[in-house]
């Protein structure tokens, strides 16, 4: 019978997040431009970002600024367009200090009279982002990425990653599928990860294993690992016995001292019922690694089904010096029966009783083992004690079996008469009444 109540095995690694962070995207200065941008600056705005520039440079950004917006205010005032340069100028300065949403607006204005200004696109989209408008910031980067004329496939992933913040995934996986076609070679291996967080918050991890084998193979270090271990759990999950079980013996063999395979080995063996395998599993990833105390216990448990009751016995004593709990009591009692020490199983379960002293399993375990010690006289007074307070009425009929060895038959067919009118003892008492000799 397999150990139930206990999970032994699920990736450290975090699959899926919720929110995952943009790599670092740089602004574009204001140097830059396209479509000659800057070959329409008026004269006056032409010196006035060429002073806000050099109030940059000596660190008087608040001057600068305020700068640019007088100067847009002038300009207002006099009914003169406003450059959507020196818009885009403000909007970065805006940015370099931490004013995501003035910055969005100077974008916005910029790009009403200039929607073909790549940079501004991609200054905008980096803003949005910062403010949340993760929507918003991936349409900027595709309105971006249309207008480049050199097209960038890291804008497309940039968007991508913006649409799984704002939890839009379908969108996310179209943007891979133009990755894939039109960016291949410039795809880095972990731009992958992503596209297996949208694959699984879309619900197709199915489709996700292929990047996922993709990662595990190609990354290294600590990712490496973090992907094997996700590869193997999904494998687990999706029921391709077959491909775990090839594959975690693949990790433990080529890494032989890593506790976490030797924990998915015991993991996939379990849920086989595969008790030996797996105790063979667990015992091995107990020698790499201290084991926390679900995992001690499962070692136990495995150890006690296994019919190794010395190991079983020394690991439920180890958790019951921190922890009190009936039911390690119970599993120390079964281990010391297998080992034939019924004076010591007693002993534990006297300490289980005094320490809960409520307990009635711990009473009837009591109760059973006085009368497999044929130490009835003990067993009677015990069962006689419990007879009304138990439930199930198996008190009554170990008091009629503990009363029969005695020899008072006529105590005992009452005793087993009482436990038939029980559900659970009816067939067990009556078949005892049959047999029973009359007094």
């Amino acid at each position: 019978m397999q150990p139930k109540g206990i999970i032994i095995y699920k990736p450290r690694f975090t699959l899926v997040i919720g929110l995952v962070l943009l790599l670092a995207i740089p602004m574009i200065p204001f140097s830059l431009s396209a479509r000659n941008i800057q070959d329409t600056l008026p004269f006056s705005t032409m010196i006035t970002l060429d002073r806000a520039q050099k109030l940059v440079q000596e660190e008087k950004m608040d001057q600068a600024m305020e700068m640019l917006e007088a100067h847009r205010s002038e300009r207002k005032n006099k009914e003169k367009p406003v450059h959507p340069f020196l818009l885009f100028t403000l909007g970065n300065y805006y940015m370099e200090a931490n004013k995501a949403s003035a910055a969005a607006l100077s974008y916005e204005s910029a790009l009403k009279q200039a929607p073909d200004f790549a940079p501004a696109w991609l200054n905008l989209a980096r803003a949005r982002y910062d403010l949340q408008r993760f929507k918003g910031a991936g349409e900027s980067f595709i309105n971006g990425y249309d207008r480049e004329e050199k097209k960038r496939g890291i804008l497309l992933y940039y968007a991508a990653n913006a649409y799984f913040s704002a939890k839009a995934y379908p969108d996310t996986l179209v943007l891979f599928d133009r990755l894939f076609r039109d960016h291949k070679e410039e795809m880095k291996p972990r731009w992958r990860e992503l596209l297996v967080h949208a694959l699984l918050a879309e619900n197709l991890p199915e489709k996700a294993l292929p990047h996922m084998e993709f990662l595990a193979a190609t990354l290294g270090g600590k990712v490496k690992t973090q992907w094997q271990e996700t590869l193997l759990y999904h494998y687990m999950t999706l029921k391709m016995d077959a491909k775990a079980l090839e594959y975690v013996q693949y990790l433990t063999r080529e890494y032989p001292l890593e506790p976490r395979w030797w924990k998915g080995l015991a993991r996939f063996n379990l849920d086989k019922n595969r008790l030996k395998k797996a105790l063979v599993a667990m015992t091995i990833y107990s020698y790499l690694t201290p084991l926390t105390d679900s995992e001690t216990q499962l070692l136990a448990d495995l150890n006690l089904h296994g019919g190794i009751p010395v190991q079983a016995v020394d690991l439920f004593q180890g958790l019951a010096r921190t922890q009190s709990r009936p039911g390690l009591v119970k599993k120390i009692v079964a281990a010391l029966q297998q080992m034939n020490c019924p004076d010591k199983a007693l002993e534990a379960v006297d300490q289980g009783i005094r320490d809960h002293e409520t307990s009635m399993e711990l009473k009837m375990i009591k109760g059973n083992l006085l009368f497999a010690m044929e130490r009835y006289p003990e067993a009677q007074a015990l069962f006689n004690s419990l007879a009304k307070e138990d439930s199930s009425g198996r008190a009554w009929l170990m008091l009629g079996y503990s009363q029969w060895n005695l020899g008072e038959l006529k105590h005992a067919r009452r005793a087993m008469e009482k436990a038939a009118t029980f559900k659970q003892q009816k067939k067990a008492a009556r078949r005892a009444l049959k047999t029973l000799p009359h007094s």
